[in-house]
Formats: C-alpha cells, structure tokens, sequence
C-alpha cells in the first residue's frame, strides 16, 4: 500500500496540482485516505495485543502511570504514520511552489497542510481508544474503520443527498454544518481565488466557518476519547479479564 500510493502520488500531483487545479482539494482527499488505511493499522492493535499476548496485566502492574502508558503506546505508532504520511505531501509542496496560480492561494494551502496533520492525530486516537475498549485486535481494527467512515463520509454523503433530492435551502444549511465531523467537507469548503477558479464564485468564497469548525470537532473528540482512555486504565477492573 505505502509503496503504491507513493508512485501513485507522482500523476496525481501532475493533475490536481498542475493541469485541474481547481480540484486541488482531491489531493489531499488522496492522501487522507492513505493515512486511513495505514494509520489504525499501527494502533488498533496497541492495547488488545497486549492482552492476547497476555502480557497486560504485567503491564499493569508496573510503576507507570496512565498517562504514561497511553503516551508511550501512542507516540511511538504516530510518529511512524506521521513520516509515512508526511512522504505523500510533498507533492502538495511542489506543487504550491512551482504553480504560480497557488502562490495567491497559501492560506488555503496551509489549511490543508493543517487539516491531512489533524487526521492524522484523530485517526490515532481512535484507533488507540478502539484497542483500549475491545478485546481483539481485528474487532478494534473494524471499529476503527466504522467510526472513521461514519465520520469522515457520513456528513458529505448526507449533505449531498439533500441537494440531489433538491430540498429547502435551510435543510441543506444544516447538513452542511455536519461536515465539521469530515475532513473531506472541511477540504472542500476552503476558499480559491480567481487565479485558480475564475468561474465559480461559490468556491472562491468556500466555507471557512465549516474549515474552522472541523479543528475545534476534531479537538473535543481527541480530549474526549483521552480521558476516556484515561478513566479506562485508572479503573482498570475488567480491561485484561479474558
């Protein structure tokens, strides 16, 4: 997967970045679906692998606090998805450097810097909390993928319903702000300028409220699900039963 993506990414960059630029946006789409593909498959296993292995109790039993070892399972799979990632924005670097038409456009280009780095953190965060609250590594692994798909294209799917089945103007306004939950939305909501998309008026403006609400969604839900981690461990009756 990593090698394919990285030589996929190349005519990727050449058509998003340089010959359909207005759609520029799917780049990034490319490289978030990457990171959910091979992010949770560092994570999802850090706790429940523990317990197959039979060693959590052990684990359990040392001097470290919660928060220790919750950081510790956590920072070490980050850093790799990170790098793993990291190789794929390159690309989306080149491309704002070499194509004139973004150099107008580098606030919208460091939202997406942003947005790629915030799922990133999200992804593994819960994929860790999944390991923390199941007892298998390919159920953790599955929930993983659920929630991130409810999240992440659940609010696009729903906002694009609505429009294709031409409700009111106020239905469509609310399913738009679901898109704080899906980076997906928050990637198509950022503005372009006339260098980029001279026709479209709409995407020129984007949708910064929705941009902004993805990062303050995103950050509750990481807060959330630490502390549950957190309340988790501390409590610890049940975690390494059976």
């Amino acid at each position: 997967v990593i090698q394919i993506s990285i030589l996929l990414a190349i005519p990727m960059m050449g058509v998003f970045l340089f010959f359909q630029q207005e759609h520029a946006p799917w780049f990034a789409v490319y490289v978030i679906v990457f990171n959910m593909l091979v992010g949770p498959s560092f994570l999802a296993g850090s706790v429940t692998s523990e317990r197959e292995r039979q060693t959590l109790d052990l684990l359990l039993t040392t001097p470290l606090s919660p928060l220790q070892i919750l950081w510790g399972k956590f920072v070490v799979r980050f850093r790799i998805t990170l790098v793993l990632t990291s190789f794929l924005l390159w690309p989306l670097l080149l491309g704002a450097v070499l194509n004139t038409a973004f150099w107008s456009n580098l606030p919208t280009v460091m939202f997406m810097f942003l947005i790629v780095a915030m799922v990133c953190l999200v992804n593994c965060v819960v994929a860790l909390t999944c390991s923390m609250f199941t007892r298998k590594t390919s159920i953790a692994l599955l929930t993983t993928y659920a929630v991130l798909l409810m999240l992440y294209v659940g609010p696009p799917a729903i906002s694009t319903l609505t429009r294709t089945l031409d409700m009111s103007a106020q239905t469509i306004a609310w399913t738009d702000w679901l898109g704080v939950a899906s980076p997906f939305s928050a990637l198509f909501s950022l503005p372009l300028n006339e260098a980029i998309v001279p026709e479209n008026p709409a995407v020129n403006t984007g949708n910064m409220p929705v941009v902004l609400g993805y990062f303050v969604f995103s950050a509750v839900l990481v807060i959330v699900a630490a502390v549950a981690m957190l309340l988790r461990l501390r409590g610890r009756k049940g975690l390494s039963d059976g």
